[in-house]
């Protein structure tokens, strides 16, 4: 699980993220811990789509405050769990507002942010688990558990989605549908090609192989990316590639 801290001042930013990591430590939670100082940046970064699990936001933060970053991670997600921590109690009722998951004191989190974590992290993964993509094929309508999807790749005009029971066939291209399934869980490995990285069982700097014993090719404008997103699932040490040759040739998908 991905969390990112987002607070201005960089010595309750230190106290919080040690809290978080020493919290990761004692319940032996696969917890991976993103710092930010500024609000902007954290902002620019849900502009690209580049979600976490779980985010806790200092309110009182400057140009763009922990209320307006909360609202623009709901519009993009409204399950994601947004936990505030701030000095001041008047801003409690605007988190309410935001929908905040939870609101914890600085003053004296103490037990407050253990509970507020164990919640918001139970939460997570039971929607995560059950979480759905509704497929409209010829004559039917289907709700496949995204724990069923191993991966989907362009046939001519149809996409075929590859499910651990059975396929389906539909009409969408395949950009929409990674949009609609907007998990850390799936990558696009190809310009026709989505893969659910839970179902690979190797991959070297071509091709993945999936646990129905499928390869896919993987192109080298998208290897980058795809080696970041797996590094980042699984918790592992990226090797290898900066992105540069992705970004030069991503104008042309």
């Amino acid at each position: 699980m991905n969390i990112v801290l987002c607070d201005d001042n960089p010595v309750e930013l230190e106290e919080i993220q040690k809290k978080v990591e020493l919290y990761a430590a004692q319940t032996r939670q696969n917890i991976r811990v993103f710092p930010c100082r500024k609000s902007t940046v954290l902002s620019d970064e849900l502009d690209q789509n580049h979600l976490a699990d779980l985010y806790l936001l200092d309110i009182d933060m400057p140009k763009i405050n922990g209320l307006q970053l909360a609202q623009k991670i709901h519009s993009i997600d409204r399950n994601l769990p947004v936990i505030f921590l701030t000095a001041y109690a008047d801003y409690a009722p605007a988190a309410i507002k935001v929908q905040a998951f939870r609101y914890v004191s600085k003053a004296d989190p103490g037990s407050g942010l253990t509970e507020a974590l164990d919640s918001a992290i139970r939460t997570r993964e039971r929607l995560c688990r059950y979480r759905s993509l509704v497929l409209k094929t010829e004559g039917a309508c289907y709700c496949i558990p995204y724990d069923e999807i191993c991966y989907a790749e362009k046939k001519g005009k149809h996409v075929e989605v590859h499910g651990i029971y059975r396929d389906f066939v539909c009409r969408e291209e395949i950009k929409k549908l990674l949009q609609r399934l907007n998990d850390s869980r799936f990558a696009q490995i190809d310009r026709g090609c989505i893969v659910n990285l839970d179902f690979i069982v190797q991959y070297t700097n071509t091709a993945v192989q999936m646990t129905d014993g499928a390869e896919l090719p993987i192109s080298r404008r998208r290897l980058a990316a795809f080696k970041r997103a797996f590094a980042e699932r699984w918790m592992m040490q990226e090797e290898g590639g900066n992105g540069k040759e992705e970004d030069e040739h991503e104008s042309a998908d």
